[in-house]
């Protein structure tokens, strides 16, 4: 009886996994246009081949140091060792090229972000001067824009922001409005609190010039502050990309000035050795990066 109830029931499909879509810089802002989308960065087929090609020739010189000269007699290599050589390098090439675009990815989604935090503290500084010589918030940060293009250029990413604050006068577009889609893109704390302040402030028509001011001193002490921290986090990825790289300049020394080390290296045992070390080496790193990114 069991057995016929387990046939009569019906085979269920799982459901197939969502592919994974590649993420865009670009969304659209209130006024119809693409605009960048600054938690992302995406990268232009050139620097993706350009990174790539980087990562893979380094991956591929590395692999040498760890899994070259492996299948030799008497010392000598054989074709084995040539093949083994060649395959190394393509397969190690070929995973570093492909860990590392996304890895620059967000370090250049990052590089941006601090770009932008910068020139955005530059324009606080322009529209509390503009306020506090009774102009309008309007006309504050249409002189912020001139400002931002005389301190920068047009095609600085502030520059860029602020244009579209002056365009969208033209299609009855408010202010605040503009602001909470630029705060929402900007992937900044800053910029979302100054947001949350502006918003609570523009409708009702509050002292903008006197809240802005504070939020302006604010912000800015805040982002000195961060500026010392991340200091110190930079200074401490320094150390750590020189702890990870000395373990292979060690092995390269060794390997080229010991050639007894070096066939042991290349004995089955040396390579299980060397596979183990590795695993535990990248393990190391990736929890380097955590610690990092949690300081």
């Amino acid at each position: 009886m069991k057995k016929e109830k387990n046939a009569a029931k019906p085979k269920t499909k799982r459901p197939a996994k969502p592919k994974k879509e590649p993420v865009s810089q670009w969304m659209t802002n209130p006024l119809n246009e693409q605009v960048l989308d600054y938690h992302n960065y995406e990268m232009t087929q050139g620097e993706q081949v350009l990174y790539f090609i980087l990562a893979f020739l380094i991956g591929g010189v590395v692999s040498q140091f760890f899994y070259g000269g492996l299948f030799q007699e008497d010392g000598a290599p054989t074709l084995l060792t040539y093949i083994s050589n060649a395959a190394a390098f393509v397969v190690v090439g070929l995973i570093a090229g492909r860990v590392f675009l996304p890895v620059r990815s967000r370090k250049l989604a990052e590089k941006r972000r601090d770009v932008l935090r910068k020139q955005f503290r530059d324009m606080l500084e322009s529209l509390t001067a503009s306020l506090a010589a009774n102009s309008t918030v309007r006309d504050a940060f249409n002189t912020a824009y001139t400002d931002m293009c005389m301190q920068y250029s047009d095609d600085a990413l502030i520059a860029k922001e602020l244009d579209q604050f002056r365009r969208a006068e033209q299609i009855n577009v408010t202010l605040d409005v503009m602001m909470d889609d630029f705060a929402k893109r900007s992937g900044m704390e800053e910029i979302e609190d100054f947001n949350n302040v502006f918003q609570v402030c523009y409708g009702p028509g509050g002292n903008m010039s006197r809240v802005i001011n504070q939020t302006h001193d604010i912000i800015c002490e805040r982002m000195e502050v961060e500026d010392e921290i991340q200091a110190k986090i930079h200074a401490n990825e320094t150390e750590l990309n020189v702890i990870m790289v000395a373990p292979v300049l060690m092995i390269a020394l060794m390997r080229s000035t010991n050639a007894t080390f070096a066939q042991n290296l290349a004995s089955p045992t040396g390579v299980a050795v060397v596979t183990v070390g590795l695993a535990m080496f990248v393990g190391a790193y990736i929890w380097g990066q955590k610690i990092i990114a949690v300081g």
